[in-house]
């Protein structure tokens, strides 16, 4: 009844296209969101998607730190209470800051620190665990809702994965749902020995939606992607590291207090990311290869297979355990 009593509002006119300027936009209510049909605007509007994401007031947020003393940009999800959990100003940020790299990238070096990779973690001993239910529930629990989020993760996680530097998620304590499908965005995945990988997905009548169907299935191939996603399987980092789902294990440290074993994590993925040489090589070498890697990876069946992906997500969005209290 909602959505008929706002069906003739006029739709707000929306760029169709993300440009490199600043994400400060008008702010869109639930019902202005409304207005869109999941098959039309919103599904070709990133930045449609982006004001609506705005406009949801949540907790947590995302850094950068560009002060490493390797080659190395750091970007830390910050929502430890929650075990990380993706809320709507944390996407915004993260598209933000993936713009902020790009331009880093572009610019020419004028004295600054030069980068050749970026290592994406969390805070407080566990990577993520994907989108915050809790808040889908009360602010994302319609199809407009579930469109509008799924078209901007998947469009800031492809461009987080074709960004000129080597990314690397460094995955401590676990990682669940769509935080799976952001660590599948990086170029590489270390896990820590005692982590878990799961896709709960299917478990609450779901599936991939920003882009980690896609991905997971390249990187592990069909069979094994199966049970991963529609059989919920969940592995261990020896078995991850076995299908290829993750490039290294790192061993978990046991000091008294989380934020010295994030710290450890931190520079065991560095020591890594150094030994495979990226670090020693001139930085526009370095880049140049990743694009070219990237030109190579990201055809037209991947765009397509991308928008499909989308598409199924829409039509189980919402699920019953975002519907039901």
């Amino acid at each position: 009844a909602r959505l008929r009593m706002i069906a003739n509002t006029k739709l707000l006119r929306f760029a169709t296209s993300v440009t490199r300027h600043s994400h400060k936009m008008p702010t869109v209510s639930f019902s202005q969101l409304a207005c869109f049909s999941t098959s039309s605007a919103i599904n070709n509007d990133v930045d449609s998607a982006s004001e609506f994401l705005r406009s949801i007031p949540a907790s947590g947020g995302i850094t950068l730190d560009i002060s490493s003393s390797h080659k190395c940009a750091i970007l830390t999800l910050h929502n430890p209470s929650r075990r990380n959990a993706l809320t709507p100003s944390m996407m915004i940020d993260l598209a933000t800051h993936i713009q902020d790299l790009e331009n880093i990238c572009i610019k020419e070096n004028g004295g600054k620190k030069e980068f050749v990779a970026l290592l994406l973690r969390g805070e407080g001993g566990y990577f993520c665990s994907g989108a915050d239910l809790l808040l889908a529930r009360q602010r994302l629990a319609s199809p407009e809702g579930g469109a509008a989020m799924s078209l901007f993760m998947s469009h800031w996680t492809t461009r987080l994965r074709r960004l000129p530097l080597i990314s690397v998620a460094g995955i401590n304590g676990g990682v669940v749902g769509g935080g799976t499908e952001l660590a599948s965005a990086c170029d590489h995945r270390l896990m820590e020995d005692k982590a878990v990988w799961r896709c709960v997905h299917v478990s609450h009548g779901l599936v991939p939606g920003w882009g980690g169907g896609v991905r997971m299935t390249r990187l592990v191939g069909r069979s094994a992607a199966l049970k991963l996603l529609a059989g919920g399987l969940g592995v261990d980092a020896k078995e991850a590291f076995g299908m290829g789902l993750v490039d290294g294990i790192v061993n978990a440290t046991n000091s008294s207090e989380t934020l010295a074993d994030d710290e450890n994590f931190t520079d065991e993925c560095l020591c890594w990311i150094e030994k495979q040489g990226y670090f020693q090589w001139d930085t526009k070498a370095v880049q140049a290869a990743k694009q070219v890697v990237s030109s190579a990876a990201c055809d037209d069946k991947e765009e397509i297979a991308l928008q499909r992906e989308r598409n199924i997500f829409c039509k189980v969005w919402p699920p019953r355990t975002i519907t039901k209290n």
